[in-house]
C-alpha cells in the first residue's frame, strides 16, 4: 500500500468518531505524555493509556482514564493512537510489535526522531493497513496545561485534517509541513536555532563572567535590548539562581542534534556545541541552560 493513497472515505475506514471509549491510546505517559492526556480528559474524551508505573497508574484512573496491561489492548481499544516515546527504536518496538493491529488505525508520532526513521515508520504502518503522521511537540508542559502546544505535522493532508479537531484538543497551533518527515526536519532546525542560541549565550556568558561583569546586569540589559528573547531571559535567570532543574534536558538537545547532523549535510552548523556536548556521557536530569557551564569549562 503506498503511504500517500489511501482511497476508503476516511469515516468508513477509521471510524474515528464513532468510538464511544478509547477514541485515544496514548503510549509513553512521561511527563509530556502525562499532561497531555490530562488535558484531552479536562476535554471529556476518553483514553487509554500504558504504563507499568504504579505512580503514574494511579494518575490515570483519578483522571477517569483507563490503563491497559498491554499494548495490545490499547491498540484493539484505540482508533487514535499518539505515540510520546524517547526514540525511534522504542517507535519501532511498538508499531513492529503491533503490525497486525495497525489496521484501520491512526498512529501520530509525538517524538522526536530521525528523518529516514519517520519516512520509514511511515511506510511500514501504510503496508500494514494504517495511517501515520510526524508530529513532533513545538512546547513545553506549561504550553500543553494552557492549550497552547505546537504541533509541527509531516504526511497526508486529508488524514490531518479529519483528525485535527481531536488534535486541538491539547494541541493549539497545527503546521502541516508536507509528506512524512517534513514535521521532523522543522523540529530539527527549531532546535538547531535553540542549540545556537544556548550556545551564542553560553560564549557571551563566559566572556562577561571572564571580564568580572555583574551577570545579573548583563542579563538586565540584554532583555531590554533588540537581542530580547524568552530564551536569552530563561538561560539569564537560571545562571543568576544556579538552578538548572530541566525544563528541557541538555540530553535531548544533545539527541536532537545528533540527529540533525545525521540527517543533514550541515554539519559543521552544530560542530563546535556538539562536540562539547558528546564529550559528557549523560546529561539527564540538567536543563539545556546549562550549557553555560560547560562552556566555561572547554575553554579551561
Amino acid at each position: 500500500m503506498n503511504v500517500n493513497s489511501i482511497n476508503l472515505p476516511l469515516e468508513n475506514r477509521f471510524k474515528l468518531y464513532n468510538t464511544p471509549t478509547g477514541t485515544f491510546g496514548i503510549v509513553g505517559m512521561g511527563t509530556m505524555g502525562s499532561a497531555i492526556a490530562g488535558r484531552i480528559r479536562q476535554s471529556g474524551h476518553h483514553i487509554l493509556g500504558l504504563s507499568r508505573h504504579n505512580a503514574t497508574k494511579q494518575a490515570l484512573l483519578a483522571m477517569g482514564a483507563r490503563n491497559c496491561d498491554n499494548l495490545d489492548a490499547l491498540f484493539d481499544g484505540s482508533v487514535l493512537v499518539l505515540l510520546s516515546v524517547p526514540d525511534s527504536d522504542a517507535v519501532q518496538e511498538i508499531l513492529h510489535s503491533q503490525r497486525h493491529h495497525i489496521k484501520n488505525r491512526i498512529i501520530v508520532d509525538l517524538s522526536t526522531i530521525g528523518i529516514a526513521d519517520s519516512i520509514q515508520h511511515a511506510e511500514f504502518v501504510a503496508q500494514y493497513g494504517g495511517a501515520y503522521l510526524d508530529a513532533p511537540m513545538s512546547g513545553s508542559i506549561a504550553a500543553v496545561e494552557q492549550g497552547e502546544l505546537g504541533l509541527l505535522v509531516g504526511g497526508e493532508t486529508k488524514i490531518l485534517e479529519y483528525i485535527k479537531p481531536l488534535l486541538q484538543v491539547f494541541a493549539k497551533n497545527i503546521y502541516h509541513f508536507g509528506s512524512n518527515g517534513c514535521g521532523i526536519k522543522v523540529k530539527l532546525a527549531q532546535n538547531l536555532m535553540l542549540a545556537a542560541m544556548a550556545h551564542a549565550f553560553a560564549e557571551a556568558t563566559h566572556f562577561v563572567r571572564n571580564e568580572k561583569i555583574d551577570m545579573k546586569l548583563f542579563v538586565d540589559a540584554l532583555s531590554t535590548s533588540g537581542l530580547k528573547s524568552p530564551v536569552f531571559s530563561r538561560m539569564g535567570q537560571r545562571v543568576i539562581n544556579d538552578d538548572f532543574s530541566p525544563r528541557f534536558s541538555l540530553e535531548l538537545l544533545k539527541k536532537d542534534i545528533q540527529l540533525f547532523t545525521a540527517g543533514t549535510k550541515h554539519y559543521r552548523l552544530a560542530s563546535k556545541l556538539n562536540d562539547i556536548l558528546q564529550s559528557y556521557p549523560s546529561l539527564n536530569g540538567i536543563d539545556y541552560s546549562y550549557v553555560v557551564n560547560l562552556e566555561q569549562q572547554y575553554h579551561e
